[in-house]
């Protein structure tokens, strides 16, 4: 099962990554229903290719965002081709969204008292009470 430490900050689980090779910090965030998606300044500085647009609707309406396609790296484990997003309306961190986990076999655990996110279709053997553990069915 890949692991990777994540830390809190402003209230968001923050995981440092590497996106084709490159260093970034990835807000984790189980509400982002694209996957990766990438602010303009990061697919900026990583190069990444616009595959043309991409409307997504959900409660607050639809947006136009562009397709890209990133090497994504989260601990010692590299997701090659990974289908993500360019947001150029998107402020702040660039987002690691549920469905990038979804294909990794859907098992998410935040365990909070060692600060590590696993993921994959195993669960850790380690089993705190501060560790919570999400089970989604792809």
């Amino acid at each position: 099962m890949p692991t990777t430490q994540f830390q809190i900050l402003d209230g968001s689980i923050v995981v440092d990554g590497a996106v084709n090779g490159q260093p970034i910090q990835f807000i984790v965030d189980t509400g982002d229903a694209i996957g990766p998606t990438f602010n303009s300044a990061d697919a900026d500085s990583l190069k990444l290719p616009d595959l043309g647009p991409l409307e997504v609707s959900g409660a607050g309406g639809s947006v136009a965002i562009s397709k890209t396609q990133a090497d994504i790296t989260l601990g010692n484990t590299t997701y090659t081709s990974e289908s993500s997003a360019i947001d150029s309306n998107l402020q702040g961190p660039s987002l690691l969204g549920l469905p990038f986990f979804l294909r990794q076999e859907g098992t998410l655990c935040f365990d909070f008292e060692t600060n590590q996110l696993s993921f994959g279709a195993e669960m850790p053997e380690r089993r705190s009470l501060w560790a919570q553990f999400l089970k989604f069915w792809s």
